[in-house]
């Protein structure tokens, strides 16, 4: 979890850089651990531009970002789904 103090020491645009690549910051020992989190953000990236160039107008865009932050779950959803599980 995040805390106030990180975002005001931080700044708001490092820590969601941070949160959207996964990775997992320890400011008292400086450990950094962000290998998935890597893979993840290079999806996010992926589905923002797929999904921003499928939109036209504000709301879709808007839409677009927030279904390129959830496409993971959605993924996997569908996968059990379509396995019937």
């Amino acid at each position: 979890m995040v805390s106030i103090k990180e975002v005001v020491m931080r700044g708001l645009f490092y820590v969601l850089h941070d949160i959207i690549l996964g990775y997992n910051i320890d400011m008292k020992n400086n450990i950094c651990n962000g290998t998935s989190g890597t893979i993840y953000g290079l999806g996010f990236v992926g589905a923002l531009v797929y999904f921003l160039q499928h939109s036209a107008g504000f709301w879709p865009s808007i839409l677009a970002i927030l279904k390129a932050f959830v496409w993971p779950a959605m993924l996997v959803y569908n996968l059990l789904k379509f396995l019937q599980i």
